[in-house]
């Protein structure tokens, strides 16, 4: 059920990404100033480096459904080892997306009405 969970929640994050590279494109931000352009270039930076860990995260979480293909196999005590670590591994780092996707999000959204 984690993995269907954690897909939904992807593919929403992905677009909100969407409507917030849009706001960081639009007039809302003063864009002559310095700090205006600053900022909208670290959070399109920051953007950036998010959508490849989801890129990243979506590649570990086939790969965490491909080990249950392995529970089939002669040594299960392996697999199922494999699919217990895979699984923290793929929980821990989603957790961490999500955490981080959390704050740039508020962080554009109220630099939205600072400027």
């Amino acid at each position: 059920m984690d993995v269907l969970n954690w897909k939904a929640s992807l593919q929403l994050v992905e677009e909100k990404f969407d409507f917030l590279k849009q706001l960081l494109k639009s007039g809302v931000y003063n864009h002559k100033s310095t700090i205006g352009i600053t900022k909208r270039l670290q959070f399109e930076k920051k953007l950036h480096k998010l959508e490849l860990r989801i890129i990243t995260l979506k590649s570990d979480i086939a790969k965490h459904e491909n080990l249950i293909g392995c529970m089939l196999d002669d040594d299960l005590k392996y697999c199922e080892d494999s699919f217990i670590d895979c699984h923290e591994r793929v929980e821990l780092q989603f957790e961490e997306l999500l955490d981080a996707y959390k704050i740039l999000k508020s962080k554009i959204i109220s630099l939205t009405g600072v400027m």
